[in-house]
């Protein structure tokens, strides 16, 4: 059930956050070292992306499942989630508080966050480091989480959303009631129509993107039911297929950024070119071998280049020789904090998260 070309889409996805977020933690240092070029300030763009290749792949395994077995195990769900995201979760977060917690303020004599660690670490174990985000303004390296909490929460519904679309057999009607429901309900938040509480405003509009994850089910409904209708062998057509790249990249280097009615363009782009993967009919290979394996280990890069790029500004911080130096040569930051993320995701897949997806496949 193997999809051509989705984990180049990941790392794709992945390093689009990286160099946003290296671009963002620039500007802490100077703002002569912050750039608004559009490839850099794409990082919330490549996250909405990460939910529908998410959304879309669960809902495309879960529908298999059901077909093939017919049934959906629930167990087997939840187990193979939790070995898959809890190990290197619950890692980074150990990794983050001795570090910039503990370490940190006894060689800077000054304190990184602006939270009390005995309070804030109950949101890591409890996996809602997205009210985290609203809660505190300086989460540091651990940032990023707030997405893989987000995805934790809509697992919790998932499962159970999948077997009642199914055993009703309107598995069309229901996906797309839930996109349309959200979509509309966000909407209404972001445009101030929904009379909300400021934190609640924050948690939505800025972690809570369900529309995302619900537009993959949707997507993935669409392609295991209706894979060879009209509509999908039209979009498979060549010169269909480059008109919607060409959208796909105009959306994604002129719309604005951070502005979410606009990343619905984008997305829906998006959209159309995964179900062309999955339809094996796409104009251009993305199976590319090393940016195959970059996708397979890209939740490895999305959780620790926070970290890496963390270190290299106290390097700066630290050495003026170095410091000199990124400021006249900028592209050695993003370069250095690349390829060391890059190893150490693949340190951590290899001799980590291995050990856990190997369990993973002994629970199928």
């Amino acid at each position: 059930m193997y999809i051509k070309g989705i984990n180049s889409f990941r790392f794709f996805a992945a390093m689009l956050v990286l160099v946003f977020h290296c671009n963002d933690g620039l500007r802490q240092v100077s703002n002569d070292l912050f750039y608004a070029y559009p490839i850099l300030t794409k990082g919330p763009f490549a996250v909405d992306l990460f939910f529908i290749i998410s959304g879309f792949l669960l809902t495309y395994l879960a529908l298999n499942e059901i077909k093939t077995h017919k049934k959906f195990d629930l167990k087997n769900f939840f187990v193979r989630r939790v070995l898959r995201i809890f190990p290197l979760y619950y890692l980074i977060v150990l990794i983050s508080f001795v570090s910039i917690g503990m370490i940190y303020p006894r060689i800077s004599g000054q304190h990184y966050f602006d939270f009390s660690m005995s309070e804030a670490i109950w949101y890591y174990i409890a996996f809602i480091p997205n009210v985290a985000i609203v809660k505190w303004n300086n989460i540091g390296p651990m940032y990023s989480l707030w997405s893989i909490g987000v995805e934790e929460q809509f697992y919790l519904f998932f499962p159970y959303l999948i077997i009642f679309m199914t055993r009703i057999k309107r598995e069309l009607y229901i996906a797309s009631f839930c996109f349309l429901f959200y979509t509309l309900f966000y909407l209404g938040i972001y445009h101030h129509l929904i009379d909300v509480a400021p934190w609640f405003y924050q948690l939505v509009v800025l972690t809570l993107r369900f529309h995302f994850l619900f537009f993959g089910v949707l997507l993935a409904v669409l392609f295991v039911n209706y894979r060879d209708n009209l509509f999908f062998r039209f979009i498979g057509k060549p010169w269909v297929q480059i008109l919607i790249f060409f959208a796909f990249a105009g959306a994604f280097i002129f719309l604005p950024v951070r502005q979410d009615p606009h990343n619905f363009i984008g997305t829906l782009f998006f959209g159309l070119i995964l179900i062309n993967l999955g339809r094996n009919v796409s104009l251009v290979d993305f199976e590319w071998q090393t940016f195959t394996y970059l996708g397979i280990i890209s939740y490895g890069i999305y959780v620790f280049h926070p970290l890496v790029s963390a270190a290299t500004r106290l390097g700066m911080d630290t050495i003026p020789v170095f410091r000199q130096l990124i400021f006249k040569q900028v592209w050695i930051y993003y370069l250095l904090v690349s390829l060391v993320t890059f190893g150490v995701a693949s340190l951590s897949y290899r001799y980590f998260e291995s050990y856990f997806l190997k369990l993973k496949k002994r629970s199928k």
